[in-house]
């Protein structure tokens, strides 16, 4: 009996109630879309990736779709099935006792025809949490690459570089600045040390092509002749500006 031992505890674990989650998410079964939204007290956000004719796309917002990295999707997948979010499926829970707070919903579709659906209002199946900031990490970079790039306020005016290690400068003649830089939602921040004030934020609107100059912390942007609402256009390729003006 106890050489059956091993025969019979696989086919448990492949029986088991949340290991064929895992199995249809991790074996041959691929990712081939993703939806997720949250809202509540925060502003409503909506994320879609998937598989279009070969290619990855993200939508966000239900906005037009742009390219989604190969290498964005796997590691979403990855995601995905490290945190068994197949698990969720049929989850769909709420409570009415708090007054303000988030709620979610989330649409998985595999090549094997498997779908998960789960939703909740105040209510959140395990592992919640840790999964979604993984999966926000995923997007976050995805949209930090989609961002990288020059942009410049009119014909010759000052210019910004935003680089993929999250590094920024900007420049407009003798004068620079420099530091980090990050994305939230539709917003970039430009971190720098404004000296015995500490730490500021310039921060600009993402604008289609180009960044918007919406606030600068507790000063103005420290460049001549940029006030704020104006409009930075991304380069074509770091030199060429599009349209624009000053």
């Amino acid at each position: 009996m106890k050489r059956y031992a091993p025969l019979l505890l696989a086919l448990v674990l492949l029986l088991w109630p949340g290991c064929a989650g895992a199995l249809t998410d991790g074996g041959d079964a691929a990712l081939e879309r993703f939806y997720f939204s949250r809202g509540g007290s925060m502003r409503p956000r909506s994320w879609e990736v998937c598989l279009c004719d070969g290619a990855w796309t993200l939508s966000e917002n239900d906005g037009a779709p742009y390219a989604f990295p190969t290498e964005a999707a796997e590691g979403l997948a990855r995601v995905l099935e490290t945190h068994n979010v197949a698990a969720w499926d049929g989850f769909h829970e709420s409570d009415p006792y708090v007054l303000d707070g988030e709620g979610f919903s989330l649409e998985l579709s595999y090549s094997d025809g498997t779908t998960v659906f789960a939703s909740g209002e105040n209510a959140f199946p395990d592992g919640y949490h840790a999964a979604v900031a993984a999966i926000n990490e995923i997007l976050e970079r995805a949209r930090m690459a989609r961002l990288q790039g020059t942009y410049r306020y009119g014909d010759n005016g000052p210019s910004i570089t935003l680089d993929p290690d999250g590094t920024y400068a900007v420049t407009d003649g003798s004068a620079a600045l420099a530091g980090a830089w990050s994305c939230v939602f539709d917003v970039v921040y430009l971190d720098a040390d404004d000296g015995a004030q500490g730490l500021t934020s310039f921060v600009f609107g993402c604008d289609g092509g180009a960044l918007l100059y919406l606030a600068g912390g507790e000063k103005d942007l420290p460049l001549d002749g940029v006030p704020v609402g104006a409009r930075f256009e991304r380069t074509a390729d770091g030199t060429d500006v599009s349209e624009g003006s000053r």
